[in-house]
């Protein structure tokens, strides 16, 4: 088997920062870590969501699951893959169908044929020796795609929710949305 697998979920809005852009091509990755999971809403931008505590859900803003996936990209520099809930369930497919799993040093081609549409996910192989994302680096690069400021310590203290929920309302000022 090839490993290709289609997602069947609507695609990826992008946002600055470190995230890959996955296009019509196919770009090969090799997993870094294993992936991080959270809620975003829409509001012309991809905000994340402060659980219990966020004015965009208590104002009624639709929120979408995410998970985040750092990856190393061909030239060796690192990125970051958002994907949604069914595009991981297609990589997990992809890689079991290869006797593999979604972990560390994973190789998968990814492209999106079609803009908005599923992703076409191809497992590769599997990287020699991989190096991995602590679970606290990729939470810090997340965050700053997002434009989250957050430091290493404001991980350990947990102040990471109280400045997403302001980034949140923040955002939610600028662009007019009822938080």
């Amino acid at each position: 088997m090839n490993g290709e697998i289609f997602s069947s979920c609507a695609g990826d809005r992008g946002c600055g920062g470190r995230v890959v852009e996955i296009g019509r091509s196919e770009v090969a990755v090799a997993v870094r870590s294993t992936p991080l999971h959270c809620g975003c809403h829409w509001v012309g931008q991809h905000v994340i969501c402060g659980g219990s505590r966020c004015g965009l859900c208590a104002g009624g803003m639709p929120k979408r699951p995410f998970s985040f996936v750092g990856v190393q990209r061909p030239d060796g520099s690192a990125g970051i893959v958002r994907a949604t809930p069914r595009d991981v369930a297609a990589m997990e497919a992809a890689a079991r169908a290869n006797g593999d799993e979604l972990s560390p040093g994973a190789v998968y081609g990814l492209a999106r044929p079609v803009a908005r549409k599923p992703l076409a996910i191809r497992w590769h192989s599997r990287a020699r020796s991989p190096w991995v994302y602590s679970p606290e680096r990729l939470a810090l690069e997340v965050l700053r795609v997002h434009q989250v400021q957050a430091t290493e310590r404001d991980l350990e203290a947990g102040r990471w929710v109280e400045l997403v929920v302001a980034r949140a309302e923040e955002i939610a000022r600028a662009t007019g949305v009822r938080s």
